[in-house]
C-alpha cells in the first residue's frame, strides 16, 4: 500500500528491473517495470521515511498499535507497554510533535489520540498481514 505511493507501472518509459527473486513480505515479486514517479518523488520518499523512521522504535510502535485501538493516557499507555513513566512520555512527545498523536485534558488526565489518518492505514495494513 504504502509503496504504491512512490512507485507506479509503466509502459515503456525507462524503467527499473526488480530481480525475479526479490521478495517483499516474504513473497517474490517477479520481475517488473517500475518507475519512481519524478513528480515530487523526494518529498514523498523523505514523508515515508519520516514516517518508518518514527514506528521503527519498538516503544513508539507499541504506543501507536494501543491508540490505534483507542484513546489512553499516560499511565494506561505505561501498563499496556510495559515501560518507564519517563520513556512512554518522551515517546508521547515526539508523536505529538510530528503531528501523529494529539492529546486533550480531561478532568485531571491527559488523553492522547491516534490523528493521523497515513500512520492508522499502515498499522490497519500491518494488522492484515501479520
Amino acid at each position: 500500500m504504502f509503496l504504491a505511493l512512490i512507485l507506479k507501472p509503466v509502459g515503456p518509459a525507462p524503467a527499473v528491473f526488480v530481480n525475479r527473486h526479490d521478495t517483499f513480505g516474504g513473497k517474490p515479486v517477479g520481475a517488473f517495470p517500475t518507475r519512481i514517479l519524478a513528480e515530487g518523488s523526494p518529498v514523498r520518499c523523505q514523508a515515508i521515511m519520516d514516517i518508518l523512521s518514527l514506528v521503527s522504535n519498538k516503544t513508539r510502535f507499541q504506543i501507536l498499535c494501543a491508540l490505534h485501538e483507542d484513546d489512553f493516557c499516560v499511565n494506561e499507555l505505561v501498563e499496556i507497554v510495559g515501560g518507564k513513566m519517563s520513556n512512554v512520555s518522551q515517546q508521547l512527545k515526539s508523536l505529538s510533535l510530528a503531528g501523529i498523536v494529539t492529546r486533550r485534558r480531561e478532568e485531571q488526565r491527559i488523553i492522547y489520540s491516534l490523528t493521523d489518518d497515513k500512520v492508522r492505514n499502515l498499522l490497519t495494513y500491518l494488522q492484515q498481514q501479520f
